[in-house]
């Protein structure tokens, strides 16, 4: 099998370089657009207001003075604290026995001397690649 390029291929002639998409479909002249619509000029009556509806019918109301305990007097707590929960108290570690360990011995040793290869470095070996002529 020849894997080689062949010669590139000349037509004989000169080439047109004219297609019928070209011919078929050329730049078309086109007239300037002319505006018919009357010309506008607005005038306001009266000041302009920039106040929104938003600013004028929302104004910002003030906010009701905060009436907690905790302002009018400071809570004093009456007693030690000792830092213990009642789970803390009531739910102690227990000291457990030792489980005991139930899957089986592996006793198996295996006889003879590894042997450093596996079995695709054994059944395929290493060809060389062919070389280029």
């Amino acid at each position: 099998m020849n894997a080689l390029p062949r010669e590139a291929y000349k037509p004989s002639g000169d080439f047109d370089p004219y297609t019928t998409h070209r011919l078929d479909y050329t730049e078309k002249p086109l007239e300037k657009r002319e505006n018919f619509s009357p010309q506008r000029t607005y005038q306001p009556s009266g000041k302009f207001i920039d106040e929104t509806t938003h600013t004028r019918d929302y104004y910002e109301k003030p906010l009701p003075v905060n009436d907690s305990p905790r302002m009018r007097q400071e809570y004093k707590v009456s007693g030690d604290f000792y830092g213990q929960t009642t789970n803390k108290t009531d739910f102690t570690e227990k000291p457990l026995p030792k489980t005991q360990d139930f899957s089986p011995k592996r006793t198996y040793s295996p006889s003879g001397k590894f042997q450093d290869e596996t079995t695709h470095q054994r059944d395929y070996d290493l060809k060389p690649l062919p070389t280029k002529e």
